[in-house]
C-alpha cells in the first residue's frame, strides 16, 4: 500500500487494522518467550477489538498533522501505541473497580478467571484471574513502549515526545490512586473531584493525546500550548459526562454496568454538586449509601433519587455544556489548516457525547 493511498480509508478503520496488525505482532513476540503468554494476549486481543471510539489515537493523529507533516503509516502506528496504552490503563482500571464487563465482553481478567475453570486448574479461579490481569496489562504496557521505541522521529522530536508520553504515563497513576484514595479521604469538594476528573482521565484521554501528535508532528510551540487549553477543559467534558452515565446511563451505551460508581463510593463532580446541595440530613444519607458495597438496586436507585432531587445531575451538565462551549472557543482562535480545526471539532462531539 503506498502511503498516497492511506487516506482513502477512515482513520478509525485504519487505526482498527493497525491495532489488529500489532496485536498479532503482540502474540508472536509474547509467544517467543513462553506458549502460555498467548493465553494473555488472547484475552487482551479480545478487550482491544471489543471496539471503543478510538479517541486517544484520532486525537494523536490530528495533533500530530497540525504539525504540517504529511500523512504517513508511522503516525498511525504510533496512534496506535497511544490506544494500546489506554487498554493496558483500562484492564488495571477493571481489576481495581473489580468490573465484570469492559466494552460489553468480559473483562481480561474475567477472561482469564473462566480459562482457569475451563482447563481444571487447581486453585482459586478468581485469584488467579485477578493475578494474571495484572501480568496481562503490564505487558500490553510493555508493547506500546516496544511500539513507540520503534519509531524514530525526525528533527530531534524523539526526546521531547518520549519525555511527554512518560509525564503522561505517570500522571495517570497519580490520577488512578487518587481516585482509589478519594472515597477514604473525606474530601468532597467539587474542585477535589474536577482535579480528579483532569489526572485520572481528562488529561490522559484528551489533552495529552493532542500534545504527543503535534509534539511528534513538529508543531510550533503556541500550537501545543493551544492544544493544552482545548484539551484540558474539554478532557473535564469527557470525565463529567463520564461521571453522569456511571449514574444515569444505560448499559448498552456504557458497556458495562451502571451504578457501580455508586457502590464504589466513587467521588465524582455529580456526587460532589450532590453532596454541596443537599440537606445535611440527606448529604448524610448519600455518604451512608455510597460507604456499603454491597448496596442492592434498590439502594442505587434510592442514591440516584437524592442526586436527581439536589439538582446536581442539571448543575453537572451545565458544567458540561460550558466546558464544550469554552474548547469550541478556544478551537477557533488556534491557527489550524482546515481539515484539522474541522476534524478536532467533530471530536467535541464524539468526546463530549453532545450535538
Amino acid at each position: 500500500m503506498t502511503t498516497e493511498s492511506i487516506p482513502t480509508l477512515p482513520l478509525v478503520t485504519r487505526i482498527d487494522a493497525a491495532l489488529a496488525r500489532s496485536m498479532e505482532r503482540f502474540c508472536r513476540v509474547g509467544g517467543h518467550s513462553a506458549a502460555e503468554m498467548l493465553d494473555l494476549v488472547s484475552a487482551l486481543t479480545r478487550v482491544t477489538a471489543a471496539g471503543g471510539k478510538r479517541i486517544r489515537p484520532q486525537l494523536f493523529y490530528w495533533g500530530y498533522r497540525a504539525g504540517g507533516e504529511p500523512d504517513r503509516p508511522e503516525v498511525i502506528e504510533l496512534a496506535t501505541a497511544i490506544e494500546l496504552f489506554h487498554v493496558f490503563a483500562l484492564v488495571h482500571d477493571d481489576l481495581m473497580d473489580r468490573a465484570d464487563t469492559r466494552r460489553g465482553v468480559p473483562t481480561a481478567h474475567k477472561q482469564l478467571a473462566a480459562l482457569h475453570r475451563e482447563r481444571g486448574w487447581n486453585g482459586d479461579a478468581e485469584h488467579f484471574g485477578f493475578s494474571a490481569g495484572i501480568l496481562a496489562g503490564d505487558a500490553l504496557c510493555i508493547w506500546a513502549d516496544m511500539t513507540i521505541s520503534s519509531i524514530p522521529l525526525p528533527g530531534g522530536r524523539t526526546e521531547p515526545f518520549r519525555r511527554a508520553y512518560d509525564e503522561m504515563r505517570l500522571e495517570l497513576i497519580s490520577g488512578q490512586y487518587l481516585d482509589i484514595a478519594s472515597g477514604s479521604s473525606g474530601d468532597t469538594s467539587m474542585a477535589a473531584a474536577l482535579r480528579l476528573a483532569r489526572l485520572k482521565s481528562g488529561n490522559y484521554s484528551v489533552s495529552m493525546p493532542l500534545r504527543l501528535g503535534a509534539l511528534a508532528g513538529g508543531a510550533d510551540e503556541d500550537t501545543i500550548r493551544g492544544f493544552g487549553s482545548f484539551g484540558t477543559t474539554l478532557g473535564e467534558a469527557f470525565q463529567i459526562h463520564d461521571d453522569v452515565l456511571g449514574v444515569f446511563g444505560s448499559p448498552a451505551a456504557v458497556g458495562k454496568p451502571v451504578g457501580e460508581d455508586i457502590r464504589q463510593g466513587k467521588r465524582t463532580t455529580l456526587i460532589a454538586a450532590a453532596l454541596a446541595g443537599a440537606h445535611p440530613v440527606v448529604a448524610d444519607r448519600l455518604l451512608e449509601l455510597l460507604a456499603d458495597p454491597g448496596l442492592s438496586q434498590a439502594g442505587v436507585d434510592e442514591a440516584k433519587e437524592i442526586i436527581r432531587s439536589t439538582g446536581a445531575l442539571d448543575e453537572v451538565r451545565g458544567m458540561l455544556r460550558e466546558r464544550v462551549h469554552s474548547a469550541e472557543r478556544t478551537l477557533a482562535g488556534l491557527r489550524l489548516d482546515d481539515e484539522v480545526r474541522q476534524a478536532l471539532h467533530d471530536l467535541i462531539k464524539i468526546v463530549a457525547h453532545t450535538d
